[in-house]
């Protein structure tokens, strides 16, 4: 995966390079795209990657802290204060048109430091993300924006847990998989979390961890022809040989995949999500 470069650098340099007016170097258009500067949160501010669709707009996918910041004002992707200002990281998604407007933003935020933008591809004029979040706090208003609804935990507490589902369901860590169309709308979203086998330390005994299935920086992952996602990652595979390391795909007993691998050994492992 490329290196990640600072946002707000990174959105300009790509506008420079490939949106020059004329031969004489006159920029057409350029913005900037950043978060709330600080030593806490600073380094949030990064792109995952960018692309074009056919009609030549512009997307950009990556990770802010604090608030975020377009062109000097506060973009205001949900009514609520708390979620605004909160200092964790958020991922956002825009897309711009060719003339540098900026038609729309999608924000994935918790009141956690779980968000985490892992990729981005533009194809079969579909917009397919992945990435990392989680409905973990340890508050019962904490709370979960994802790609435009806002949901808080305690208005889950009298929901049976049986009834939750991804992403609201709380103490659940996950990986995304969204598609949007064009215009922004989502067309189909899948979450994918793991459970790490029975372990101890120390001779203590713990219950099974749940975790996403991709870490950052190094999880690739990859369209095939028929549209199928294919990730490409990498597990600590720690515990009891008789117990597995489960895969779960949209909380679905029938999507659950359990993998028994030799020793205290790392794993790295290619499936198809969808």
């Amino acid at each position: 995966m490329k290196k990640q470069l600072p946002l707000f650098v990174a959105t300009l340099a790509t506008l420079f390079i490939t949106l020059a007016a004329s031969a004489q170097g006159e920029w057409k258009w350029a913005h900037y795209w950043s978060g709330t500067d600080g030593l806490s949160n600073a380094y949030y501010n990064t792109i995952t990657n960018t692309a074009f669709d056919e009609d030549g707009n512009f997307y950009v996918y990556g990770s802010m802290g604090g608030t975020p910041v377009y062109d000097g004002i506060n973009l205001q992707f949900v009514n609520n204060a708390q979620v605004l200002n909160n200092g964790e990281r958020s991922i956002l998604l825009a897309k711009f048109d060719t003339s540098g407007n900026m038609l729309w933003y999608k924000v994935v935020k918790s009141s956690a430091e779980m968000a985490y933008p892992l990729w981005m591809e533009v194809r079969d004029n579909k917009v397919h993300i992945a990435g990392n979040c989680a409905f973990y706090g340890s508050y019962s208003d904490d709370w979960l924006y994802y790609l435009d609804t806002l949901v808080y935990k305690y208005e889950l507490n009298n929901i049976p847990e049986e009834q939750q589902e991804l992403p609201f369901k709380p103490y659940h860590r996950w990986t995304f998989f969204a598609q949007l169309d064009l215009d922004g709308n989502l067309l189909e979203d899948h979450f994918v979390e793991t459970y790490s086998r029975d372990s101890h330390f120390n001779g203590i005994d713990s219950i099974r961890r749940n975790m996403p299935l991709c870490m950052p920086a190094i999880s690739p992952v990859h369209i095939g022809n028929d549209g199928s996602v294919f990730v490409y990652t990498f597990i600590q595979y720690k515990g009891y040989e008789d117990q597995p390391y489960t895969i779960v795909v949209d909380g679905d007993s029938n999507k659950t995949y359990n993998l028994y691998l030799p020793g205290n050994a790392n794993a790295s492992i290619e499936i198809n999500i969808i």
